[in-house]
């Protein structure tokens, strides 16, 4: 147990804290409050992943903790309806098949790993989650490029990426299955 109360796990835990501050901030509409724990809670995860190494038991202790830190201020934006619930559910759905398509991956041997698609997907949300805290706390919720609403956009292509991680992970699943089935395994 000593071992798990290491910097990087601190780290990791204080997120849950900053996602339910910033949901809290954004549900009672103080945005430059909410738009300071979203960027707090981006360069924590960041200090995290640099203090860490591969082995580290406290890789899935992070996993989780991005994931709570996302869903809180993903429930604000919803609450606020600033994202379509649709477009929550793709993300969701990405978060909570992800863990099990890769131990579904490992377990086929998969040959080719999808794992740069993981940290562009993990990058993009992050990128999302702090660029619609930004917008929304310096331009305003309701701000639009040639009618389109900017927040919405940003969840669109959010939710688009969910589904072609999702889609690049079955594929790899397919092709590992085939692999095995072709060697005899």
């Amino acid at each position: 147990m000593r071992n798990f109360f290491t910097l990087p796990n601190l780290l990791s835990l204080a997120r849950i804290a900053l996602g339910a501050a910033a949901m809290l901030a954004i549900a009672a509409g103080s945005l430059t409050v909410a738009a300071a724990l979203i960027v707090t809670g981006a360069l924590t995860a960041i200090a995290t992943r640099c203090l860490k190494t591969p082995a580290d038991p406290g890789k899935s202790l992070d996993a989780t903790c991005d994931a709570i830190f996302q869903l809180a201020v993903f429930l604000a934006f919803l609450i606020k309806g600033w994202m379509p619930l649709w477009a929550a559910l793709c993300v969701y759905s990405c978060e909570i098949a992800l863990p099990y398509l890769r131990s579904f991956a490992r377990q086929f041997e998969a040959q080719r790993s999808p794992r740069i698609f993981e940290q562009i997907k993990s990058a993009a949300f992050w990128a999302s989650l702090l660029a619609a805290g930004l917008i929304a706390a310096v331009l305003g919720p309701d701000v639009a490029v040639q009618g389109v609403p900017v927040l919405l956009a940003i969840f669109v292509v959010d939710a688009a990426l969910a589904l072609v991680m999702l889609a690049v992970f079955l594929q790899v699943l397919v092709q590992a299955k085939r692999h095995m089935a072709t060697s005899g395994r």
